[in-house]
């Protein structure tokens, strides 16, 4: 075997799209990435074409967390809220709430299915807003099985496939679904 260094070539650089940019989060959908800049601002870099532009900033933007990209919305976690924005109008609302103050140290977020997954660290717990008939999102719910308890509090990442995995930060891999912990071989 050989070991061979390999210098990757820059794909784009955020300054062209916005001046003075710099990226904290990033999210990849069908064809695109999604970038939360550090200053609050949402970025999309299409991934065929090099190009990029920004789709949301302001206020609804300036504390998030993480954030998820579908097809054709963008979503940014703050502490309080999650944004929706429509990547094509370029317009932000808020799709839901932290009601009653339910998440305590929001980490992650995750869209799947048209639903919206946060990964509460500290409380490890994962909550899911399901997609109305009517437009926007449901109430939180409670995404683990009733009796399951896991101690999340070291998970570093959240990916969804069907099944929920949480990587944790001595390298375990935890796998969910439907709620409740389900083996897998490598």
């Amino acid at each position: 075997s050989r070991v061979e260094t390999v210098v990757p070539e820059l794909y784009l650089s955020l300054g062209l799209v916005r001046p003075n940019t710099s990226g904290r989060r990033l999210a990849a959908g069908v064809n695109q990435l999604a970038v939360l800049s550090d200053d609050g601002v949402v970025l999309l870099v299409s991934m065929s074409g090099r190009s990029g532009e920004v789709v949301a900033g302001g206020d609804l933007i300036k504390q998030g967390i993480d954030l998820a990209v579908s097809a054709s919305k963008t979503f940014v976690l703050n502490p309080e809220n999650i944004v929706e924005i429509d990547n094509q109008k370029k317009t932000s609302a808020v799709a839901a709430t932290n009601e009653d103050n339910t998440w305590q140290d929001p980490s992650h977020l995750s869209v799947f299915g048209g639903s919206l997954f946060v990964f509460d660290k500290s409380s490890s717990e994962i909550y899911k807003y399901s997609a109305v008939e009517s437009g926007g999102y449901g109430s939180r719910r409670r995404w683990l099985a009733p009796v399951i308890a896991p101690n999340l509090s070291d998970s570093i990442d959240m990916a969804i496939d069907g099944d929920i995995w949480l990587l944790h930060q001595d390298g375990r891999l935890d796998r969910f679904r439907r709620g409740a912990p389900a083996g897998f071989k490598q």
